[in-house]
């Protein structure tokens, strides 16, 4: 897909805040609201932009700490990598699940809000879940740099 500079523009202005207006992003962009208005509908049509979302303080809702947690399958094979994904998908508590590569099998952000909490997710969803051989828990203490989920380059 061909992305020209004003469409990556227009994203990288919709990521930090997707509440900005046409109006706004025209200015930004230096075009007219309706040819920002077509690119904004073309780059949804295609599927370049998935949905808007509120970003929300996690300090002002309630303390949660995050959790990484980094997972070991006993059993490799596609029907079970998909039943373990299956089964993530549809736990609360995991905010993101990665297969990556390295020493580790799947990467997890888990949100809780003490370790109470975690210890419960653990025994009563996590063991549950037969194929899983290891687990390697990280709390964070500090969350450094806020993320975006695609760098526009």
């Amino acid at each position: 897909m061909n992305l020209d500079e004003i469409d990556k523009k227009i994203l990288r202005l919709l990521q930090a805040d997707a509440k900005m207006s046409v109006k706004d992003l025209g200015e930004r962009v230096n075009l007219s609201t309706t040819p920002v208005f077509q690119r904004v509908k073309r780059l949804e049509k295609l599927g370049v932009i998935e949905g808007y979302s509120a970003i929300v303080n996690p300090d002002k809702i309630g303390p949660r700490t995050l959790v990484f947690m980094e997972v070991n399958l006993k059993i490799h094979r596609q029907s079970e990598l998909e039943e373990f994904e299956s089964t993530i998908e549809k736990m609360d508590e995991v905010l993101a699940c990665y297969h990556i590569t390295g020493k580790y099998d799947y990467l997890l952000k888990i949100s809780i809000s003490d370790m109470s909490e975690y210890r419960q997710f653990i025994m009563d969803k996590f063991s549950k879940i037969k194929n899983v051989d290891s687990l390697t828990s990280s709390i964070t203490l500090k969350q450094v740099k806020k993320e975006k989920d695609v760098l526009i380059s």
